[in-house]
């Protein structure tokens, strides 16, 4: 990969991306990719250290899949059921009326929701909750409401919004995953999310940078890479950023779909295991049930339309126009292969910073992209996410999966 190397360190240097880390590796371990780009900080100009695989960056969405692997161990051992209503766990949720407007008084209008919700639907992005600032109504009735929003220091008090749809009927990409970890942590008795993480999650995996609180783990908000912006008249990265404010540290509580801060090394760990289904997460059963399409055929047409517009279909992955996707509970899942890059099932996602994380069980490959650049979905790291993983599938063509 010497070209592509070179024209990531002058992109780097030039100020084009921020400074990144990444890993790929194929099933049997018998190659693995792993190589970091640029100093630790474009801010100030006296630090002399470099990114690499250690630095702790805010995984933001890639949180999603620890939460998610929480969730199928619960349903491995008997705790929870996809299937089943969520309102034993979280009695906050029943009786959620779906939002369909304003009056000419400007009131909100509802209707009521026939459908329970399930976890698989909290999940799968199917649930009818959106993000607070995901749907044009939603914002409308924070407004009206003076309601938080992203700002509230727990998950009840930051995503307690009416429905958009009837749970299972469509998709909207929302907080079902920062409910689900609440759910997670209530139904086990563990003090918090990061509480059962600890346990079943990191410890398994020997695991010990990751947090939900940089604040209570000071020994790794000292290696933390500051998130950067683009300019908008220049085009350049510039840090700090002007966009980003620390508002999943602000939170009381852990936030299961936004709120980790980590490094690659350790998130490699957990891509690997998977991959290799090596049983110290899940049972062979449950990285089945983690990576199985899930959506209904009213969701699957409200994922095509939520990836309509560019900024969208960037942000979610850079899948050409057109592929048939699905999702999972861990996860988007590419229905249909792209020739030279991900097959037909792999399952990928991202954090809000422009990182991305994929696996690819029918090429037997996997990887990461770790960086910190806000707004999500930035053109130039997308296309060069995409040549990177390109080049991770024509080298495990040549040395095999196994």
């Amino acid at each position: 990969m010497p070209n592509f190397e070179k024209r990531l360190e002058q992109a780097i240097a030039e100020r084009e991306i921020p400074p990144a880390v990444l890993f790929a590796t194929n099933k049997s371990g018998s190659w693995r990719y792993w190589k970091a780009f640029g100093p630790h900080s474009l801010a100030d100009n006296t630090d002399q250290r470099r990114v690499n695989h250690d630095s702790i960056m805010w995984i933001a969405s890639c949180t999603k899949l620890q939460t998610s692997i929480a969730v199928m161990q619960c349903v491995e051992r008997g705790i929870l059921n996809l299937d089943e209503p969520v309102y034993a766990h979280l009695p906050e949720l029943k009786d959620r009326e779906i939002l369909t407007g304003f009056d000419a008084s400007g009131q909100p209008t509802y209707r009521a929701n026939p459908a329970p919700i399930t976890l698989r639907h909290l999940l799968t992005h199917a649930s009818g909750l959106g993000y607070h600032d995901s749907h044009p109504l939603l914002v409308q009735w924070r407004r009206w409401r003076n309601h938080p929003g992203g700002r509230g220091k727990t998950v009840v008090a930051r995503y307690h919004f009416p429905l958009l749809f009837e749970p299972g009927t469509s998709w909207m990409y929302g907080c079902g995953n920062d409910w689900a970890g609440l759910l997670v942590a209530r139904a086990t008795g563990s003090r918090s999310l990061e509480d059962y993480l600890r346990a079943n999650v990191w410890e398994p995996l020997g695991l010990t940078n990751f947090t939900f609180s940089l604040s209570a783990r000071p020994d790794l908000a000292v290696r933390r890479v500051p998130v950067s912006d683009r300019d908008a008249d220049t085009g350049k990265v510039f840090a700090p950023s002007k966009l980003w404010r620390d508002a999943y540290e602000a939170a009381d509580e852990p936030l299961g779909g936004q709120g980790l801060y980590g490094c690659a090394r350790e998130y490699a760990a957990l891509l690997e295991s998977l991959l290799r289904d090596d049983g110290r997460l899940l049972s062979s059963a449950g990285v089945e049930r983690l990576f199985a399409r899930c959506l209904s055929a009213g969701s699957k047409e409200g994922l095509v339309e939520a990836l309509r517009e560019e900024p969208a279909r960037l942000a979610l992955g850079g899948a050409p126009r057109g592929t048939r996707l699905d999702y999972a509970c861990g996860g988007l899942v590419f229905a249909e292969g792209i020739d030279g890059w991900r097959s037909e099932g792999t399952v990928t996602w991202g954090g809000y910073p422009n990182l991305t994380w994929w696996i690819d069980r029918k090429a037997g490959v996997t990887g990461c992209w770790f960086g910190q650049l806000v707004p999500t979905g930035d053109a130039k790291i997308v296309a060069m996410t995409r040549r990177f993983e390109e080049m991770v599938y024509a080298k495990s063509k040549v040395q095999g999966k196994l």
